[in-house]
Order: structure tokens, then sequence, then C-alpha cells
């Protein structure tokens, strides 16, 4: 990574004057390329000090394979004679096996929390690597002294970051090292450096004369840098080390306070490393981030924070993925002077603090982006180890076309940079046959896509072409073969069993033959004419053959009408046909001719006096046979029941379906009258309307109906028509347990919660659990919002149901069976009242996360405007709630539970 030109040619034909530093100004220049070279002083120091110590074990392993012979020297370094380089050639001198530490290869930052003001603290970070002697003592003290230009292993090359910790605004910091025997202790300041060992002790000579005491040691070499930290920055300095260093698995992070010392875990687990990505499930990060590298194969590099999409000029992609950068390695031929790229990569400014965002950087992350496309691909293939042909197009389409979120972690994070639409997983019976689009994937054969539909009291047969795989139903795909022709009977049939169905059959190629057999043609017409011909024969071989193999694929042919469906069919449509007739006679002689009865279901009053009279009684007819033979919870009740059907078509409201998703083509009018009674569409409602089936067997909720006394006998005869008293709640014999309808249960945990503040949702970039947890809280709080439902006649209902609640918070309160008891005397006068089921329990404890992480914040975060993007803005949001401990709350989801 190293590996680093660091002058620049000289393009001149003349030697001229030499530029060289005012010596007045020497000590603005110190400053300059010690302190305020720095933006951002605290996350520069954690990182250049720690990355030094990380060089530092490094060299010693490779000293250590070097002076063993294990390696060469040309295994790691080139060598440069420059004079800007000769300090980083290898040095086997330098190195004496006896003191190189091979027990110890990690790195330790201690932070030591002090009592006192000013700079109270302590932060030391160390090594066990090679130790600090010699000339490279001396060196170290000196600005743009490097070992490390010559090799591609260390991080550093400026020979500036030593330096860094003085950017903090401390006095000096201190450098303990022991080297092949000596150790050293020095503090080093702004423009001088004080050496600690006594004058009694042996020495060494610096190229000046200065005379530098040690002390003899036995231990192993080490270095030790330390400085003091202003207590207001603990936080600062801690979060400086969680968010750059957890992709650096040899570095432990300790915490000292007084007696106690603890180490804090700051590595996110691995979920998913190649050469140009690595996801893990830190959410330190939600965006790309560059994680610069050693290489590319490695998992260990320094976070570089978020990548700049504005400046590689493309839109903002999301995703916790870390995308892989060495830094660009460069040399310059000392013959030509032209530069040889020794290593593709980004580009950093001298203090390593940021990423230079120039032509070599945004191809080289743009280029990283297209290979996770690539291996997203790969992740895609070895979640569909499917051999049935069918099979696997639909886990295909699960996993891509309805997106990536069940696919795990690593998957679903990639998903988020890479357009899924360009994902070409393969066969993994033919490689050749990759997931594509139904007119691609089926080129040769004619797919359609088979339902029915009513108009003018006739059925009819649509047929389609099929555009895309969210039209097919896997488990009614069919083939008809060229000698079978289409049959109306058997295609409603089909369509009565399945709703739709595909059907495949073999493309007609013989105009594509004509085409190519006309002499007429231009040549490359007729060529291009043949190779689309050509592959449409090929895939359509090469498909047959693992569609014929396939458990999902049905024979159009082989299929038999039962007799009864067909006589069925004759009938209904001999009703269609008489609905003309029936247009003549009056409801009540019609209602009579077709077993109906009146009833009333409602509808929410959109006219201006909705203030008065907030629904509409709603005129159905519903066929007692109907009624008879429901399979959907219907609660009903008579004139006197009105006030408490109102209260449950509240509840409702936004819970139920609108007469456009169960009519599709019905008019805008009807999209958002929504519809409390499924069993027989509203009399004022136009009967012609395509009814979608689907959208009615995906809900699982009860509907409403008001009817006469003289027909609850009706009702009563069917288990699933209950009193709408059972909506509010009813008794469950085999648990002893209070239950209500699951509607109101998702109402009443709505009006628990109450409210969640909306800039919980917005900062899901520090950790999206917090966005999880908002929808998790709004869905509830949707249901319960802006309804006022009146006491007036419900007194009853609403005294139960809070007698309900207060025993459920109590039941989970306690453990104590006798308490339990007296409380369910108290409450019910039973005392055998085991539990209740009246709010969604895991939803209020995730309730009690929010509460306990918006107290004492809530006033001031909801009145934060919440600029787009903005990388600095989020860091001090993030930084707020983590010094009021809002970060440290358990966001209790029900899915982690």
């Amino acid at each position: 990574m190293s590996i680093k030109t660091i002058d620049q040619e000289i393009r001149s034909n003349t030697a001229g004057v030499a530029k060289r530093i005012n010596k007045g100004a020497e000590r603005m220049v110190f400053d300059i390329l010690q302190s305020t070279q720095y933006s951002n002083p605290i996350p520069s120091t954690i990182r250049e000090l720690v990355t030094n110590a990380c060089d530092s074990q490094r060299e010693k392993e490779i000293a250590i394979e070097i002076l063993t012979g294990v390696k060469t020297e040309e295994d790691y370094f080139i060598r440069r004679d420059g004079e800007q380089y000769s300090d980083s050639n290898f040095n086997r001198d330098y190195y004496d096996l006896n003191y190189l530490n091979t027990d110890i290869d990690t790195v330790t930052i201690n932070y030591k929390r002090n009592e006192g003001v000013g700079y109270c603290d302590v932060l030391e970070i160390i090594d066990h690597g090679v130790g600090i002697g010699g000339k490279r003592l001396e060196g170290i003290l000196e600005l743009g002294y490097s070992t490390k230009r010559n090799t591609s292993q260390n991080f550093g090359a400026f020979g500036l970051g030593a330096k860094v910790a003085l950017s903090t605004g401390v006095e000096f910091y201190t450098i303990e090292t022991a080297h092949n025997g000596k150790k050293f202790k020095c503090n080093c300041y702004p423009y001088k450096t004080d050496f600690m060992i006594p004058k009694f002790n042996p020495y060494i000579e610096f190229s000046d004369g200065t005379k530098v005491h040690y002390e003899e040691t036995d231990e192993k070499n080490y270095s030790i840098i330390s400085f003091g930290v202003k207590k207001h920055n603990r936080s600062r300095f801690e979060e400086a080390v969680e968010e750059q260093l957890n992709y650096l698995g040899n570095v432990k992070f300790f915490i000292q306070e007084q007696e106690s010392h603890w180490e804090k875990n700051i590595h996110s687990n691995v979920l998913y490393n190649s050469d140009h990505v690595i996801v893990t499930d830190s959410y330190v990060y939600s965006r790309p981030h560059i994680v610069v590298v050693k290489d590319q194969t490695s998992s260990v590099g320094i976070n570089y924070g978020y990548v700049d999409f504005r400046e590689l000029e493309m839109e903002q992609l999301y995703g916790s993925v870390g995308l892989k950068c060495p830094i660009r390695q460069t040399i310059k031929d000392l013959e030509t002077g032209e530069e040889i790229v020794l290593q593709e990569g980004v580009e950093v400014t001298p203090s390593r603090e940021k990423v230079i965002w120039n032509e070599n950087t945004k191809r080289f992350i743009q280029g990283v982006i297209d290979k996770a496309s690539e291996e997203a691909s790969e992740l895609v293939e070895q979640q569909l180890n499917e051999a049935d042909f069918l099979k696997w197009v639909k886990a295909c389409y699960d996993i891509i076309g309805k997106g990536l979120q069940e696919s795990g972690s690593a998957l679903r994070q990639l998903s988020k940079i890479i357009d899924t639409s360009k994902l070409r997983p393969k066969y993994s019976e033919d490689k050749s046959v990759e997931y594509l689009s139904p007119k691609s994937l089926f080129k040769g054969f004619s797919p359609r896509v088979v339902n029915s539909y009513v108009k003018a009291g006739d059925l009819h047969i649509e047929t389609n072409k099929l555009e895309g795989w969210s039209d097919v139903n896997f488990d009614a795909i069919y083939y008809r073969s060229e000698d079978v022709s289409r049959n109306r009977t058997k295609d409603l049939y089909l369509s009565e069993l399945h709703s739709k169905f595909v059907i495949i059959t073999d493309s007609d190629l013989s105009q594509m033959q004509e085409d190519v057999n006309n002499a007429s043609l231009p040549d490359l017409e007729r060529a291009e004419k043949k190779r689309a011909l050509n592959a449409a024969i090929t895939n359509k071989l090469k498909i047959k053959k693992h569609l014929e193999a396939s458990e999902l694929l049905k024979s159009y042919d082989d299929v038999e009408v039962p007799d009864e469906w067909i006589k069925s069919l004759q009938s209904r449509e001999e009703n269609l046909k008489s609905v003309e007739t029936m247009s003549n006679l009056t409801p009540e002689e019609r209602r009579k001719l077709e077993n109906k009865i009146v009833a009333y279901s409602l509808r929410i009053n959109t006219a201006g006096n909705s203030y008065i009279k907030p629904f509409i009684w709603d005129k159905v007819e519903p066929k007692v046979a109907t009624i008879y033979n429901s399979t959907r919870t219907t609660y009903y009740g008579t004139s006197e029941d009105e006030d408490k059907l109102v209260f449950a078509a509240e509840v409702l409201k936004s819970q139920t379906l609108t007469l456009r998703k169960l009519f599709p083509t019905a008019g805008r009018f009807y999209s958002t009258e929504v519809c409390y009674y499924f069993d027989a569409i509203p009399v004022r409602f136009s009967p012609t309307k395509s009814f979608d089936e689907d959208a009615l067997d995906k809900y699982d909720g009860p509907q409403l109906l008001k009817i006469n006394e003289s027909n609850v006998k009706y009702l009563k005869s069917n288990p699933n028509c209950k009193h709408i008293d059972e909506f509010f709640c009813s008794w469950d014999d085999t648990s002893n347990t209070y239950i209500v309808d699951n509607k109101l249960k998702i109402f009443l945990t709505g009006k628990a919660i109450g409210s969640v503040p909306d800039w919980i949702r917005k900062i899901g970039f520090i950790n999206p659990e917090y966005s999880e947890m908002y929808e998790s809280l709004r869905k509830y709080v949707d249901v319960y919002r802006n309804i006022d439902v009146s006491s007036e006649g419900l007194e009853d209902i609403i005294d139960m149901l809070e007698r309900m609640i207060e025993f459920q918070h109590f039941v989970n309160s306690t453990d104590n069976q006798e308490n339990i008891a007296e409380k369910s005397r108290e409450l019910f006068i039973l005392e055998d009242v085991k539990a209740a089921d009246i709010l969604d329990y895991e939803v209020v404890k995730l309730n009690r996360s929010k509460e306990e992480f918006i107290e004492g914040v809530d006033s001031l975060m909801s009145y934060i405007s919440f600029p787009h993007d903005n990388s600095l803005f989020e860091k001090e949001v993030e930084f707020y709630l983590k010094s009021r401990g809002k970060l440290e709350v358990e966001i209790n989801l029900p899915h982690k539970n």
C-alpha cells in the first residue's frame, strides 16, 4: 500500500534556484504539518497512531520471515536509492531475532479516565513490533522521515503521522520504546524533544552529536505513544476508535476508570469478504464506505468514511458495505520519468485524512461497485441450488424480483449498492441458462397469461403476452402442444381454479424461416434474421428439455374438466344472461326470486356533514345460501347495536379493503372508499365490475353487517357469524383468557403507543434498527390516529376493555399466581382468569424502548431540521445521542426476540 512516489517530476530544462523554507517561517511550517493540516484532529490522531502501531507489528512479521529465510527481501520490498527513499529500504542490521516478540501480535489502545481538569485523561497506544532505535529514533523526530515508502505492507508513507497527537491541542506526547535491549523515553513538543532517561545511563549519538541516553533492558521490543486528553473529549476519542478501527482485528480497546478495567468490543462480525467488498453486521456506517486495505484479499483495513457519490457524479447508493480500496501505488521510471502503476486504488492526502476524489479514485471505486454486482450474482447463485428448472426460476424471482430483504444480511446490503436488474444468476444444471425476463428466457416459445372476466352478462377469456414474472402463478403453468387447440371451457375452468394461469406453446417460426429464405432481402438483413432464427431454435430445444423435467409444469392437453363443473358453468352463464330480464322486476320480486335478504353495512360519509354523521348505512342483499356457507368472520347486530357497529367500523377504517382493491377496474372515486362487507357488494355499486379474489383472499379481517331481528336466525346457524359484542370481548375456554378481535387488538395497541416522533425514522443512518422501530410502531399508531370514538352508549364496552388491558399489564408484571387470582377477582369477579390477550405485548415492549430512547432528547430532536445526506450533521446527531446514553438503549424489535 505504501509504495509511493513523494516528489514531483521536474518539468524544466534548467536547474534554477532551489526552493527553501524560510528560516523565520520554520515554526509556522511545523505547525501546519503537525497540527493545523488535520481538519478532524481526534479521528486523525487515532487513525495515524494506530496504523503506525499496526505497521510496526507487520514489519516485525516481515523481518522474521526474511531473517529466517522463509521469504526474501524482494517478496516485500522494492529498492530505491534516492535520498527520500533510502531509509525505506530493508535494513537487516536493524533487527535482532532475540528481541522480536513472537507471542503478542495485537495493538492495544488504553483509555484511562482520570479525575481532574484539563488534559487529565490519558490515551496510550501500545505495539509489540520492532521498536524505535538507532538512526530511526533520530528520524522519527523529523518531519517527513519514513521507513515505509518501498513496501506495500504498511499504511504510512509521508512521515507526518507520528506527530499527529499535537493536533489535538496537547502540549506534548510521550514516546516510550524498547529496541534490541535499549529503552528510550521522551516528550515530544511542537519544536523540540526532551529525552527522559538520566545522563548517568549509557547513550547513543545522533548525527549532529546529540547524546541520547537509554536504559538497558531484557524486554522484547515495544513502543508506547501516550498523551493527555480533555475529559469532555472522552466520547469523541472512543467514537473515533469504534468508527475507524472496526476492520482491524488485531486491535484491542480497553477503558480504565478508577479500579475498573474492561475491554470494549470494536470489531464487526464479517458476514462476507471478497476482493472488492466487505460486509459486516456493524451499523457504524449505514451507507457504502471506503475501507483502505493493504491488499484486496485482506479483511483488515482502515475505515475512511462514506463514499462521496456527488464527487463520483453518481446516484447516492445505500447499504452497509465496505468498498475495499488499496492506496494507489506508483513509482517513476528513473530513465524516462514516466509513472509506473504498481497497484491501482484510491489516492489520499498526505495527512491520510481524506480521499482525493480525482479521476484515478473515481475510476477505481466505480470498478469496485461494478465488481460487487458480479459478486452479488454469484451470491444469488449460491442460494439457488435448485435442480428443478421452474422452481429455480421462481427462486430467482423471489430473491431478485421481490427484493432481497429476506435473503440474508450480506446479500441484503449488497443489493442496495447494485442494480438488481443486472443480476444474472445461472441455472445450476445448465450454466448456459441465465435468469432473464420471460420474453428472453422463453425465446422460441409463446407464453401467455390467461384469465376470465364478465362483461355485459357474458363470460370472456382474456389472453395477454407474459411480460414479467410478477404475472406468473408458478403453480399454474401449462404447456400446450401444437396439435391441441385452445378450449374455452377448459380455459374458464383453469381460470376459476387458479384465478389466472400461464400457457406455454411453441412459437410459430415459419415466418422467420420465410424471411431467411427470401432472396430479395439484403444480405445483412437476412443474416440477422437467420441469427435470430437459430437463436430461437437453439434456446427452444435447450429450455424445452428443462421445462419437461420440471415438477411444476402441467399439461394443458391432459386437463379434464369435471362434468359437474360444466353443468355449473351452464347454470352460471344462464344466471348472468338473466340479469337483463331481472332488471325489469321490483327489488322485492328480485330478492324473493334469488332468495336474498335486506341487510346493511357501513360507508364513510364523505359529504360536508360528516361531522354530524360519520357513517352511512349501505344497503346490501346477500343470498341466504351465502350467509349459511360464508367462511369469513362476520360480526352482526341489529338497530340496537348501531353504536357498536360504528365503533367497529372506526377501528377497521384503515385496516379493511377499499372498493378499488376489490374491483381494480372501478373508477378513482372508489380508491379511498372502504368496504365493510364482502359476501355481497353494495346495491348501489355496479355488479359488472371484475372482482379481484386474490385481494380478498389476502385480507384477514372481519366484515360487518346490520340486519333485521327477523333475519338473525340465518346468521346464528353459521359459527363464523358472531354478535358484534364478541368483536370487543369474548372468552376462550381453552386458555381461560379474555380476547378481542385481532383488528381491535391492533387498534388498542396503537392507542397505547400514543405517538412516535418522526425524527426516529430519520436517524436510520446511525442504526437501521431505529427506522425499523419507527415503522413497527407507526403502523399501529396509524390505525388509531384521528379516531375519536364517543363513549356515549359504549360505556360498558370501554370499561371492560380498560379492565382487560389493566389485567394484561398486571399478568405481564408478575409470576405470583395468588396475586393474579386476586387481581382477577377484583376486575372480573372470577378468580380463574389466567391471562389476557388484548394488546400486542411485543409491540408494547418495543414502545417502552422508544419511550426510554426519546426521554430527555425529544424536545430538542423534534425541532431539528434534517438536511439531506450531510455526513458531518449526521455525526453530530450521533454524538449528541451517544453523549446522552441513547445509543446504549436496547431496541426490542419483535423479530429479534
